[in-house]
């Protein structure tokens, strides 16, 4: 699914996991999988007290930068051919084609070939793991709530109706699919960090939540 959004890539891991991002998106995350507490430990205390290290040791595998080629191959393959498309990596095309029209805007100024291209990896790696989790736990969430389950399983059918196709515009109608997934990742979330800082204050909910 990350495959098809990012890349408009078609791939079954399940009965084909011998293709190439399907396997260097494993080899990515087995690198980061701990398997004793001397891993966690050696992996965890440089990120989070000596992160000045990552100055003069590079910290990632060769599948990251495999994954990097991937983007960048799709990306030049487009160009020659003069096609964008509408998943995220023609995002990235169209910013591109922004900050060459603007490099000099104070929201580009930061932003190069590489980086823009890296945000591929970024997309594909941070929605591998993720997604798979996401899924798993709202499986177990709804098979422990038929009621819920039942609801919308009705919604579903609904909306798309018996033997209709399951499309991106049928998927935003799905109002109450979306509240139980964004309720399970409030209860269940996948990241345990969030690194981010909120730079101006944002208004959630009208007069309620601010960030």
């Amino acid at each position: 699914m990350i495959a098809r959004c990012a890349f408009s890539i078609e791939s079954d891991a399940t009965s084909n996991s011998d293709q190439e991002i399907i396997k260097e998106a494993r080899n990515l995350f087995s690198f980061f999988h701990p398997t004793s507490w001397l891993d966690t430990l050696a992996f965890t205390v440089p990120v989070f007290y000596f992160p000045f290290i990552f100055k003069f040791v590079n910290p990632f595998p060769d599948s990251m930068y495999k994954l990097w080629n991937i983007t960048d191959d799709i990306m030049k393959l487009r160009e020659k051919r003069g096609v964008q498309g509408t998943d995220f990596v023609g995002r990235l095309m169209e910013l591109k084609k922004e900050v060459a029209s603007s490099p000099n805007a104070d929201h580009h100024k930061a932003l190069n070939d590489t980086n823009i291209t890296a945000q591929g990896t970024v997309f594909f790696a941070a929605g591998y793991e993720t997604t798979a989790n996401t899924l798993s736990t709202l499986c177990y969430e709804l098979a422990t709530k038929p009621d819920l389950q039942d609801r919308i399983y009705e919604e579903v059918r609904e909306i798309v109706g018996r033997g209709g196709k399951i499309t991106h515009e049928a998927i935003e109608k799905m109002e109450f699919l979306e509240a139980a997934i964004q309720e399970n990742l409030r209860i269940n979330s996948p990241l345990l960090v969030q690194n981010r800082v909120c730079m101006k204050d944002c208004e959630v909910i009208e007069s309620c939540y601010y960030l």
